[in-house]
């Protein structure tokens, strides 16, 4: 009964989001399930992980963090496993982003990791954010150094010590190596994020958008290129914002550490050798892990997610 109670509250908050999303312009395009069923067809062994909750284990679901007009936006936060709420402790908070190119997708998509990772003892909070369809750059970066805020001061709320981690994939993961990485540098990040960054993970995203690679890839079809759609114009159009969300472009000494893990489609992290020029001089750690060609959203599906978990763990336990 526990379960399946379990079951209902999912199924009604994800009714709720949903009806919230109606009130908007949303893009429906990048469906896990029905990617799935793609890749199944060169590898049948792929298959959606379950999410299973744990006795005891505390999940809230579509909490406000922010207002705009009439325009709600919501986060979760999967509250640590056998970590007392009003525990002092010291505690990392990972701040997790979805991907599907700046256009698409929505924090459900994260869950499976975000339930992997509260439950070895990490708060996890998952926001959505403005999405290109409903508002261009740099809205999603307003919203999401809004969740970060909300998020630190409900971690410090109950914890002597928050070291405060951003986890992204695909385009959420170009956001958090953006937003990580730009927070000391670029002025509308450095007056309004009061959080401090400990850490990046970037799961298969953007490190720069203005390598030779990057360009190719991303200005491909123009102006109606994901990123061109989510900055207003293509690079030749909009070249100095194409600059201005290069992650690569923050690279310093001060910079948290970060760990990314690639498909291993060159495509998708392109600008990490610049990253991995830089480590050899620098302070910052830079892990770089590549996996063997595999699908581009792995994080999304087993057995990957499985096999990345236990590296993100290492990451996170050296913060």
């Amino acid at each position: 009964m526990k379960n399946r109670k379990h079951v209902y509250f999912l199924a009604f908050t994800f009714g709720l989001q949903n009806a919230r999303a109606s009130e908007h312009l949303v893009d429906t395009s990048y469906q896990a399930d029905k990617r799935l069923v793609k890749y199944q067809q060169t590898n049948p062994q792929l298959h959606r992980p379950q999410i299973r909750f744990l006795q005891g284990q505390t999940v809230e679901f579509n909490l406000t963090y922010k207002k705009i007009g009439q325009r709600w936006l919501t986060l979760d936060v999967f509250h640590p496993y056998q970590v007392a709420r009003n525990s002092s402790k010291a505690i990392n908070l990972i701040v997790m982003l979805h991907g599907g190119g700046w256009r698409t997708g929505d924090k459900t998509l994260m869950y499976p990791l975000a339930n992997r990772l509260a439950q070895q003892g990490y708060m996890v909070v998952v926001p959505e954010y403005r999405l290109s369809i409903e508002a261009r750059y740099p809205a999603a970066i307003d919203d999401l150094v809004a969740a970060i805020n909300w998020a630190n001061i409900r971690a410090n709320q109950t914890h002597d010590e928050v070291k405060t981690i951003l986890l992204g994939g695909s385009s959420g993961g170009h956001l958090a190596s953006f937003i990580g990485l730009a927070s000391n540098d670029l002025h509308r990040l450095k007056d309004k994020l009061t959080a401090n960054i400990d850490g990046i993970v970037n799961l298969d995203g953007l490190l720069s958008t203005v390598t030779t690679e990057a360009v190719k890839f991303e200005d491909r079809r123009k102006e109606n290129s994901a990123l061109a759609l989510w900055l207003g114009g293509s690079y030749q159009q909009k070249s100095e914002l194409w600059r201005q969300v290069s992650p690569a472009n923050y690279l310093d000494k001060d910079d948290p550490d970060l760990l990314v893990i690639s498909s291993g489609q060159s495509r998708f992290t392109a600008g990490k050798e610049l990253f991995l020029q830089r480590d050899k001089q620098s302070p910052v750690d830079f892990d770089y892990i590549q996996l063997n060609e595999v699908e581009h959203t792995f994080w999304l599906f087993e057995p990957y997610l499985s096999d990345i978990t236990p590296p993100i763990i290492r990451f996170l336990n050296k913060r």
